[in-house]
């Protein structure tokens, strides 16, 4: 989907990521994390966040510590995570039209947006003429 418009708010690229399949997932991917280093992240000290980065042009999603609290590894404390620190869990660029033919240029292609009649998805199509095989 593409970045906000007038016709698509931040806050809706926001509410159709920030649904709770979304957090259920990077709280799946904790787990194996915890699992797969033998960790005992403590995931109900964690609380799964959502939002739009202008700056970065993407939707960012991360736990959050909500208390202090230890990490361990086979019983023993390797760290401790302050209150308030973030886990990034994905990261999802969002292209505006003016970005995508920036690419374009800069590529030497051509560009053609189609999108669907809401503006809430496009598709970029980037495409060069095609050069002679030399036999």
């Amino acid at each position: 989907d593409g970045a906000p418009s007038d016709l698509k708010p931040a806050q809706a690229i926001v509410d159709a990521y920030g649904c709770a399949e979304h957090g259920a997932l990077d709280f799946h991917m904790m787990k194996m994390v915890n699992a797969s280093l033998d960790l005992d992240v403590p995931l109900d000290k964690l609380q799964w966040n959502v939002d739009y980065d202008t700056r970065e042009e993407a939707i960012k999603m991360w736990m959050e510590a909500v208390d202090n609290f230890p990490v361990n590894h086979h019983g023993q404390q390797v760290t401790q995570i302050p209150k308030g620190s973030r886990i990034q869990t994905q990261m999802s660029r969002k292209f505006s039209d003016a970005l995508l033919q920036s690419m374009a240029e800069r590529a030497g292609a051509n560009l053609v947006i189609h999108r669907t009649d809401d503006d809430f998805y496009k598709a970029a199509v980037f495409s060069r003429e095609a050069t002679a095989k030399r036999t």
